[in-house]
């Protein structure tokens, strides 16, 4: 609620005339004229208040009564049935439906844990020391697997050689980004090259020209074979033409010629750092399936680096993170600008070639060093779907000598597969495997159940069991479903002192000394509620009315639990009791609860709506209160300024006046003087 300011003290005027004091209380009673309205204002804005506080109240006592019913409701629906378990250290037990009554003899022999190993590394600190130099690791739980590498790095050769059949344009690889970064990119790469035709007809002294052009052009050579002897094979050919580059400086271990079932072959060393085009001549009738030439890759680390950097360039939301690609040793490295975290998966298309762009098998990871914290917070990132929760520990006593460590645990219980592996297929979890419990029980002595979590669901229709620890051996707990008679008097006794206790609310608003919500639409309809609620009944049953179950009114509208008549019910009665209260939505229980809801609904229940308004009065008396105060400031200011000028006036005619008897007093002496004289 809105806080008004204070009503202004009149200001205190200081004069400097006899009429000052006069003066200053002519401005107090202005100001407190001018002031009446505020206090009006204020006085309504009060009861206003009062109104809020009071509903505020009654609201409180309607949402207990309401609770109270969706209790009987919810009681009712399950036909009164609860669910125990005679050692809740062994189980506990819920009810999520209506099972026929049971007794069951639980015995366990162990509760499900999680998964959950350690490193022993012994790691002097975990922001700085890698736990492997390469960081390339793979998790493994249950059947979830990620292979990652820290230093998202791709490593291997960099382009294929292998196959034995040209691969189709374009050879590409593709990276999808995810975990931070979204889109994806692909760059178009070269290949090997495979002859078209198979080799032949070659005669005595025919030659075959080859001529390269690098990418970079900075090579533009051709290279001859000797004259051949007419019976060369693509195996002889590739010789032929192989002595011709050896003895090139511009192109030696730069390209060389193979044979793939009779077809020529040519591809590129992968640390060239560049691709050539090629065409081919010969003399004779020769046929080399070089013919009209072509392309060859076997991309360098700097040229996929380049290509995906091209790409990157073009896409706006990968070059606004500074993703960038680098190559280092034959490598392709991946990264990006500070605080940047992000993985990217690599697709190899290479029509099955054998071609591979190093990028491609694992997870590169971006931004997570290669520590153990880094580890810790690449596999707690991709928590959601490989279910394990890392932690850095220090296993050592002594502050001067720490010793850090890696402690995995899984999300879920029961026994599952549980393994950290470096690149080597080493395990650096010393326990890594088949880790984590099962819970293990059985039934009234029947077979043994094995669940891999402690919440056995389905095994009861409509009763949920979780296991908490083992029975003791020799003994059992036990689970049992009942009607239960005891849950229904106190569900009774709860509904009787809620009722009463709004009845008495709604009396303090109500005849000769009512209070502030007096005449209240809430309180009339409110009041309405409580008599179709004690007069709700039933046509059927032996349980057809609230004083059936022995609730009671007296003169007064209060309600009482009869004991006697409650316990009077027999076992057989018991269902038609049940069946009296009903559910949230039907019976007794379902009637009162739908009439006070409409009261009590904190979004478009009655009390909601009056409570509204009352705010919306409230800003409305602040903001007039407001408007009237700057009012009553305007009054003093021009008042004060006014009577100051008027006691300045005052004071100069009072020092007029002063001169003048002076003047005469002197007068009469001087003439008194001269009588005398």
């Amino acid at each position: 609620m809105a806080t008004s300011p204070p009503i202004l003290s009149p200001q205190t005027f200081t004069g400097v005339s006899t009429f000052s004091n006069d003066l200053q209380q002519i401005l107090q009673r202005a100001v407190q004229i001018a002031s009446l309205p505020v206090q009006k204002l204020q006085i309504d804005q009060s009861d206003i208040l009062a109104q809020e506080n009071a509903l505020t109240d009654l609201g409180s006592s309607v949402s207990g009564l309401t609770s109270s019913f969706s209790s009987l409701g919810l009681l009712g629906a399950n036909g009164a049935l609860t669910a125990s378990t005679s050692n809740p250290a062994v189980a506990t037990a819920r009810l999520t439906g209506s099972p026929s009554p049971l007794s069951y003899a639980l015995s366990v022999t162990s509760q499900a844990t999680a998964a959950q190993a350690a490193t022993a590394l012994a790691l002097p600190d975990s922001n700085t020391t890698a736990p492997r130099a390469n960081g390339l690791y793979q998790l493994t739980l249950g059947s979830a697997s990620e292979s990652f590498d820290l230093l998202a790095t791709g490593s291997g050769r960099t382009a294929g050689t292998t196959g034995s059949v040209a691969p189709a344009s374009p050879v590409s690889v593709t990276l999808n980004f995810a975990n931070g970064l979204a889109g994806s990119i692909s760059a178009n790469l070269k290949g090997f090259f495979v002859g078209n035709a198979t080799v032949g007809g070659a005669s005595a002294g025919d030659t075959v020209t080859v001529n390269f052009q690098s990418d970079d052009h900075s090579i533009n050579t051709s290279i001859t074979t000797a004259p051949l002897t007419g019976t060369e094979d693509a195996t002889a050919l590739a010789g032929l033409l192989n002595t011709q580059i050896g003895g090139n400086p511009a192109l030696n271990g730069k390209v060389s010629f193979s044979a793939v079932n009779g077809q020529l072959k040519l591809v590129e060393s992968d640390t060239v750092g560049t691709g050539f085009t090629f065409t081919s001549s010969h003399t004779g009738a020769v046929t080399t399936g070089l013919e009209p030439g072509g392309a060859i890759g076997g991309q360098s680390a700097q040229e996929i680096a380049a290509a995906l950097n091209a790409q990157v360039a073009s896409n706006t939301s990968l070059s606004a993170a500074g993703v960038s690609f680098s190559a280092s040793s034959g490598q392709v490295n991946a990264t990006a600008a500070a605080g940047k975290q992000f993985t990217f998966t690599a697709t190899d298309n290479g029509q099955g070639t054998g071609f591979v762009s190093g990028l491609a098998g694992r997870t590169r990871v971006v931004g997570f060093a290669n520590t153990l914290s880094g580890l810790r917070d690449y596999i707690n990132l991709r928590e959601p779907t490989l279910g394990a929760r890392a932690t850095v520990i220090n296993t050592s006593s002594d502050p001067n000598n720490p010793k850090f460590d890696l402690s995995l645990v899984s999300d879920a219980t029961g026994t599952q597969t549980l393994t950290l592996l470096d690149s080597t297929g080493a395990e650096l979890l010393p326990n890594g495997g088949a880790l984590g419990t099962n819970a293990v029980f059985s039934l009234n002595g029947g077979p043994t159940v094995t669940n891999s979590s402690n919440t056995i669901t389905n095994l009861v229709p409509g009763l949920d069991l979780t296991i908490v620890g083992p029975t003791s051996p020799g003994t059992t707990a036990t689970i049992t479903v009942q009607k239960d008679r005891t849950a229904v008097q106190s569900a009774l006794q709860d509904f009787v002192a809620k009722y009463n206790a709004l009845v008495n609310k709604l009396g303090a608003q109500i005849g000769k000394n009512a209070g502030p919500l007096s005449g209240s639409s809430v309180v009339l309809q409110t009041s309405s509620a409580l008599r179709n609620i004690l007069g709700y009944g039933i046509s059927s049953g032996s349980v057809r009315s609230l004083a059936a179950l022995g609730v009671l009114s007296d003169d007064t509208g209060h309600l009482s639990l009869d004991q006697g008549t409650f316990n009077s019910l027999s076992d057989a009665q018991l269902p038609d009791a049940v069946s009296f209260l009903g559910s949230t939505t039907t019976g007794f229980a379902g009637n009162g609860y739908s009439l006070l809801t409409q009261i009590s609904d904190p979004v478009s229940g009655s009390i909601q709506n009056e409570q509204s308004f009352f705010q919306a009065s409230d800003k409305r008396l602040s903001d007039s209160i407001a408007r009237a105060q700057d009012r009553v400031s305007l009054v003093q200011n021009s008042l004060t300024t006014q009577i100051a000028q008027a006691d300045t006036l005052l004071a100069q005619l009072q020092s007029q006046q002063n001169l003048l008897t002076g003047l005469f007093q002197a007068q009469q002496a001087i003439s008194l003087t001269n009588a005398l004289l």
